[in-house]
């Protein structure tokens, strides 16, 4: 009987020992096959911070422009743009430009200009007014309100930099043109800033191969003064007078870079 027990006992170490076993390999396998998931995950995040790199906003919140990007994203759903057009983005000079697109019909042109947006808000929405559209070539003119907001002319060729990085992972071959700052009669005290920061993004550009430069800024001065005639009332945004001088001028340059 004794004999019998003993037997017993053994029997149940033994079974528990492969349990056991069994349960160690199991939690190993498991180990292994959640490993892979966490392995795939990592690439998707790195794409998406490719795709849309943080960055730090001039004027908070970075997204305060959402609804009309959202805008933007019902107008593609009625009637999709053209792929292969060249894309105007950046601030009010491109937004308050009623007829952008039937300026530029000969390029095509699709006009993403919004509110006195900034260059960290044109890198933040990149990915739903940019990408979407596969351009041929981008127009952007930003850099006024960010000087305007306290940011220096190192800080607006670094953010244009990035704007242009950006590009050259999700659109490579596609040019980046940069329209130079504006000076109007309301911004004068930002002349020296400006006249930095177009000169800082005019080497960069010259350096680039992928990127131009566009000069508006000479062909709205007279004497270098704002010429009056140019501008609405506020004396800040161009009216049609300044649009129809500044046409010749960007068609010019993209015709000679392209």
């Amino acid at each position: 009987m004794a004999q019998t027990n003993r037997r017993w006992r053994v029997g149940n170490l033994v079974l528990l020992a492969v349990f056991g076993a069994a349960l160690v390999v199991g939690g190993w396998a498991c180990e292994a096959g959640k490993a892979p998931a966490v392995a795939a995950a990592a690439p998707a995040a790195k794409a998406a911070s490719a795709t849309q790199p943080a960055v730090k906003p001039i004027k908070a919140p970075i997204d305060r422009f959402e609804k009309v990007i959202v805008g933007f994203e019902k107008k593609d759903q009625a009637k999709a743009p053209p792929q292969g057009a060249t894309l105007f983005v950046g601030s009010s000079s491109f937004a308050i430009w009623r007829d952008l697109e039937k300026d530029f019909a000969d390029l095509p042109a699709i006009n993403r200009g919004f509110g006195g947006s900034t260059l960290p808000e044109v890198i933040h929405y990149a990915r739903r007014i940019i990408l979407p559209y596969r351009p041929s070539r981008i127009v952007v003119y930003c850099g006024e309100n960010d000087v305007a907001s306290g940011a220096s002319p190192e800080l607006v060729l670094e953010n244009f930099t990035r704007l242009v990085e950006l590009v050259r992972r999700e659109l490579p071959g596609v040019k980046v043109w940069y329209l130079t700052m504006k000076l109007s009669q309301s911004r004068l005290k930002f002349r020296a800033a400006f006249e930095r920061a177009n000169a800082l993004i005019r080497e960069f550009a010259d350096r680039a191969d992928d990127v131009g430069y566009i000069d508006i800024y000479t062909a709205l001065l007279k004497d270098g003064q704002p010429i009056e005639e140019m501008y609405l009332k506020d004396k800040l945004h161009m009216n049609r007078n300044g649009y129809e001088r500044i046409i010749p001028v960007i068609l010019s340059a993209l015709k000679k870079g392209t």
